[in-house]
This record gives C-alpha cells, structure tokens and sequence, in this order.
C-alpha cells in the first residue's frame, strides 16, 4: 500500500460515518461553487494534497494550482495524475511565498479545506494575504470545530474509541469546553479558534457566509465542521451564493 492510498483509505474509503464526515466538505465545495454559476475554473488550492478537490469542480477546470507540504505522497500522486495537464500544478510549500509566482488576480477561485488549523498562526496571515492578490473571485475554507460542546464529545470520543487525541491538560479541556481559546497552547487542532479564523479572513475578503457541515442546518458552534464562504474585496458584483 502507498503511503497516499493509505491515507486516502483512512479518511475516505468506505461507507462508515469517519469517511462520510470527511467527504462531507468535498461535497459541500461542490455545491457552493456550483451557486457560484461559474463557466470555466480557474482555482488554487492550499493544502491540495493529491487534488481530490479537482474532481468535485462542476464546471471545466481551466488552470489549477495546488499548494501542499508534501506529506504521504500526495503531491507526487497529484502531479502523476495530472501530468498531461500542462495548466495544472502541484507545488510543494511551507510558506506563502511560492504563490508570489502567480500575477494578481490570476484565479476566480481559491480553497484551503481542512488545512488551515495544521498552518502556524504566524503564517496565516500572510497566506490569506497571498490569496487575496491572486484571487479575483470566491475563496471557500472548510476547517473543524475544536471547542464548546463539540471539542468535549469529539476528544471523549476520540480517547474512548480510537485511544488517542492531542495531549490536552484537564485546565485545557475545560477551556476549551468554555470556549477560551487563549487559554490552550496551540499545536494543529489543539487550540484552533474558527472565530479567530473567520476575522481573519474578513480583513483580506468580504465574508459571504459562515455555516455548519455537514448539517447545514445545526449552527457552527454545534457543527464538527466549519464552512467559511468569502469574496475578493474587488469581485463586489459577483454572484451571491444561496448554498
């Protein structure tokens, strides 16, 4: 088994709820670019692992550009699935600069779907800033709910059935079961903060809406994911999308 099948395997192979959770925010990208009425895509993705973002696309992909750190193979795999594709690229990164590459306003759609929470603190900023001048469209972002009531049942069940979760301290739990974030030591999913995220992203693009997946009609806080649908501050006469 390779390493990227053993991955994919993992999280998305079967019918159990592990892999309907984690194709949940596939399926939603899928809908909500579909609102978008777009003719022609042309998107760069943070976090690409081996593009499976590509095949839920409803509309031609004209030019892709994903972006990973290169870990279990999966930009290898990308590129190999692609490697026909003169306009699609797979590019290993650790920081935002390999973006720089690309001239402004070069992309109508960008996506980091449950990356975000695995980026330093420190380089999310300049990442969104990043995609900002590239994207002349819609960013979506998909990242998990890691406090409240959610945090408490996602880290019991984890412990209880899988045997393992992030070291959290008992002060840690409880804030975080309170929400007070600035009370966890960050690391991955430890401590992430969607709110935090979400302002974030405003001071780069117009937020559109923020909902829960996969169960859009549960709130974000009581979501295990969190759907975040912004617009280029330049794109104001786009499409509002319903989804």
């Amino acid at each position: 088994m390779t390493q990227t099948s053993g991955y994919n395997d993992r999280l998305f192979s079967g019918s159990g709820l592990r892999s309907y959770f984690h194709l949940a925010r596939f399926n939603w990208a899928r809908n909500v670019v579909a609102s978008f009425g777009l003719d022609s895509i042309k998107l760069i993705e943070i976090g690409c692992f081996d593009g499976r973002l590509i095949d839920y696309m409803p509309a031609p992909m004209e030019r892709y550009a994903g972006y990973d750190a290169g870990w279990e193979g999966g930009l290898e795999a990308g590129q190999a699935r692609y490697a026909d594709k003169a306009d699609f690229d797979f590019v290993k990164a650790v920081d935002p600069e390999p973006i720089a590459q690309h001239s402004a306003k070069s992309f109508n759609l960008g996506a980091a779907l449950e990356t975000i929470e695995h980026i330093p603190p420190e380089l999310v900023d300049p990442y969104l800033e990043a995609l900002a001048r590239v994207v002349d469209g819609y960013l979506i972002v998909s990242v998990p709910n890691e406090k409240g009531l959610v945090f408490l049942g996602k880290y019991l069940a984890k412990k209880l059935i899988y045997g393992g979760t992030e070291p959290y301290s008992f002060r840690e739990i409880v804030a975080a079961t309170f929400g007070r974030m600035d009370r966890i030591e960050r690391s991955e999913h430890k401590g992430f903060d969607y709110a935090e995220l979400v302002r974030q992203i405003e001071r780069h693009f117009d937020i559109v809406k923020v909902c829960g997946l996969p169960f859009g009609i549960l709130p974000p806080s009581l979501s295990f994911t969190v759907g975040i649908i912004a617009r280029s501050k330049s794109a104001s006469g786009s499409k509002v999308p319903s989804a």
